[in-house]
């Protein structure tokens, strides 16, 4: 077996450099264009997407409810949304 000189893993990875907290705050603000998307501006909007992803759950629960779980099924099948 042929064996190279090598380091141990943990001399080969260099130290962490100290992060600027500016540096971190800017990481979380995305930017487009000439402002910014902040997490405070982005959190109402994603609050609304999982409401709206909730009330589908529900749907579908109250619809396997009503026709059964194969007729549901086969609907979905039918309508190509089945994954």
């Amino acid at each position: 077996m042929f064996r190279r000189n090598r380091r141990p893993a943990a001399e080969s990875i260099p130290p962490r450099k100290h992060r600027d907290p500016a540096t971190a705050r800017d990481r979380r603000t995305v930017r487009t264009g000439g402002g910014g998307v902040t997490r405070k501006k982005l959190m109402p909007l994603l609050l609304d997407t999982e409401e709206n992803h909730i009330r589908w759950l529900e749907q579908q629960l109250r619809l396997i409810g009503m026709v059964g779980m194969p007729n549901y099924l086969q609907c979905q099948m039918k309508l190509g949304t089945a994954g």
